[in-house]
């Protein structure tokens, strides 16, 4: 891994060597807090300004995505408190949006969170309690919201605190099992929704009321793709590992249909859930990056091609994300529900 140069350098022996040029490497030795500044900050900071924006960790099972994401395995899954140089993508997240809240005191600024899974192509809702966890959610379309999951539940929070507290609620019910490439095997796809929306008054030359801007910050954990021949999977474990690669696959026939010059005139977002909820963020209306997660050993030598070739892709998929601003005009004077005699 050459990190001046961005470049990762694939060497077989006696079978092939590639080198491939990405927008930026971290080599084995990156911090979380050297990651998040390459990988999220700059999403976040779109998502503050109005933007709809998406990280995505992709690769083969045990390259550390979840560790990327979430921090380490006793925080996670267990509840306890991880040391800050630690902590992972979506608690620096929350910093970083709760900082920006509380220096802009004339703002007011309200953040919910919704988290679910998709295991074996069912949607559940990890916020809702046990009964609502067990329930298959659909998938919805609407012009003003674009596509979204139906009945899913949001969480108001207030702090980075609670932001952990709910992350922790969500991952103790989500789908993990030990294989023998991993021992806390993820077996569905995450998806953490942070939804930030300010309210500024607007100037009275303006009309008055207030300037309402929104963004959306999705945090995607995906299942790790797998070899049956190397995890071991059977029974229940086997259909889980065909499902993960279907979707996964499918992940991948959506980026190569939106790369290149020329937008192929039909992307199957439909050939997955997965895919169906992230039809805004590739190619359209967000800010992604894809965070391709590898194992550096010449037994993965086929597995990191393979994710490597998807991140190039991904490099020249084009994206047109806008700012949801709008500006609100004043209430209107409260009518009384009973009028005087």
């Amino acid at each position: 891994m050459d990190e001046q140069r961005g470049t990762i350098l694939l060497r077989k022996p006696f079978y092939d060597s590639r080198e491939i040029t990405l927008d930026s490497v971290l080599g084995c030795g990156a911090t979380q807090s050297e990651t998040y500044e390459v990988v999220a900050r700059g999403v976040v900071d779109a998502v503050l300004e109005g933007y709809n924006g998406t990280v995505l960790a992709y690769g083969q099972t045990g390259t550390g995505k979840t560790y990327t994401i979430y921090g380490p395995l006793a925080y996670w899954r267990l509840g306890s408190q991880p040391e800050l140089e630690l902590s992972g993508i979506i608690t620096r997240a929350a910093m970083q949006i709760f900082a920006h809240a509380d220096a802009r005191p004339g703002c007011r600024v309200s953040v919910t969170i919704s988290s679910l899974q998709i295991c074996q192509e069912r949607i559940s809702d990890l916020l809702g309690g046990p009964a609502r966890a067990a329930k298959s959610l659909q998938v919805r379309e609407d012009p003003a919201r674009g596509v979204y999951v139906d009945g899913l539940a949001e969480v108001p929070v207030h702090g980075p605190q609670q932001v952990l507290d709910v992350v922790h609620a969500s991952a103790m019910r989500r789908a993990t099992v030990a294989t023998a490439m991993n021992h806390c095997s993820s077996r569905s796809h995450a998806m953490l929704l942070v939804r930030v929306e300010q309210r500024q008054p607007a100037s009275a030359a303006a009309g008055g009321g207030c300037v309402v801007r929104r963004g959306l910050l999705s945090v995607v954990d995906l299942a790790g793709s797998e070899r049956v021949s190397k995890s071991g999977s059977e029974g229940k474990r086997l259909e889980e590992a065909k499902t993960i690669n279907r979707s996964v696959a499918a992940l991948g026939n959506c980026i190569a249909a939106l790369a290149g010059p020329r937008r192929a005139a039909h992307v199957p977002f439909r050939d997955s859930k997965l895919t169906r909820l992230l039809s805004d963020s590739l190619g359209g209306n967000a800010r992604t990056v894809l965070c391709a997660c590898l194992g550096p050993s010449l037994r993965n030598y086929d597995e990191c091609f393979c994710t490597l070739l998807l991140a190039t892709r991904a490099m020249t998929v084009t994206h047109h994300a806008r700012v949801d601003e709008r500006l609100e005009s004043a209430a209107p004077p409260a009518v009384p529900s009973v009028l005087p005699p």
